[in-house]
């Protein structure tokens, strides 16, 4: 399952250039040079978040999420968590960390995380968290590139130049 920037969910998007900035970027990137950029100036200690689709999934399933991200010397806290649907409470979670909370600066990094599925939750979606500026005046920026979901019960390939193919079975 991948999780690309059009996939953002609308309502996140909302919250670009109004309160934070987000836009793409063509001069860094964990791989081709080309990545998301959130940024701010808040010093409020308040994320600004970006929130993926969401998968549905079903219980004792085990999915990876799988992040790079870059921060500037002036983002406070930036990371990437794993957020569930509890169907009983009606209301999103976060149940896993898939980065530290990150101070900067910070070089292109990649994080994972494994989540298997516990009973109530009934989807899941990855959630950018962009930090806050650590100083008054100075832009926090956090880049992230390559955000993706990996359903661990199904074979997948990452890179386009490889595909799967059965040679043999029975065996």
């Amino acid at each position: 399952i991948n999780f690309s920037f059009p996939m953002l969910e609308n309502k996140s998007l909302i919250s670009c250039n109004s309160i934070f900035k987000c836009t793409s970027s063509s001069s860094t990137g964990w791989k081709d040079g080309t990545s998301f950029k959130i940024s701010t100036n808040t010093t409020n200690k308040t994320w600004s978040s970006i929130y993926g689709k969401e998968i549905d999934v079903k219980k004792n399933k085990a999915f990876k999420l799988v992040a790079h991200m870059k921060i500037n010397k002036w983002a406070t806290e930036s990371h990437v968590v794993l957020e569930g649907f509890n169907k009983t409470a009606k209301h999103w979670n976060q149940i896993k960390y898939c980065s530290p909370l990150t101070d900067a600066p910070l070089e292109w990094q990649e994080y994972s995380c494994i989540y298997t599925v516990p009973d109530k939750i009934t989807k899941i979606r990855p959630v950018l968290n962009a930090g806050w500026s650590s100083q008054p005046g100075k832009e926090a920026t956090t880049w992230y590139d390559s955000v993706y979901v990996i359903d661990l019960g199904k074979t997948f390939v990452i890179d386009p130049n490889l595909k799967i193919e059965l040679v043999a079975s029975g065996l």
